[in-house]
């Protein structure tokens, strides 16, 4: 038995497949931030500004039920503060609160099913706006929280209609390489 495949008879995960998985979620972060930080604003699409890396966020927290699961969400929030400039430690907290309540969610309720998850996605927005404007005090800074809504409604809605493609493009990925349960 290789311990770098693991054991032929199935017990415990092996080695390599973990690795896959680490390296695809690694790959689509980076995608998934650069596009959200840098592409949408070259291309001058201001509009149009989903919330690809909280898509992925949910999906970890619905499909990845460990602890490398919560630290990826931890390290995907810090890496979005890095890359857009934001407090340090405000999008890691956001992202893994998002992750906690996906997590529970997955654990109590049926989300296996393209409505349900893209529901997870969308009450996953408002969480992590929720946090966001609880810490950073968005309200007290323009004088209205409204005066905000329009572009994080527009924000949330691209997150929620993308999330059922990109939950299927990634679950592909993940059977391609091997690296489902």
């Amino acid at each position: 038995m290789s311990p770098l495949l693991g054991d032929r008879a199935g017990k415990g995960r092996p080695i390599l497949g973990r690795t896959r998985r680490v390296v695809l979620y690694a790959a689509v972060t980076l995608a998934f931030l650069l596009f959200q930080t840098s592409a949408v604003y070259a291309l001058g699409l201001d509009s149009f500004r989903p919330d690809l890396v909280l898509v992925l966020v949910v999906y970890l927290g619905l499909k990845e039920h460990s602890i490398g699961g919560a630290l990826g969400a931890f390290l995907i929030g810090y890496l979005l503060d890095t890359f857009s400039g934001s407090p340090v430690g405000t999008n890691a907290l956001a992202m893994s609160i998002v992750f906690l309540f996906c997590y529970l969610a997955s654990r109590r309720l049926w989300t296996d099913s393209v409505v349900s998850a893209t529901l997870v996605v969308f009450l996953g927005c408002v969480l992590k706006s929720s946090v966001l404007a609880a810490v950073l005090g968005w309200g007290s800074a323009a004088g209205s929280p409204w005066v905000l809504a329009s572009p994080v409604l527009t924000d949330w809605l691209w997150a929620t209609v993308l999330a059922p493609v990109l939950f299927e493009l990634i679950d592909r990925v993940r059977r391609r390489l091997g690296t489902t349960e």
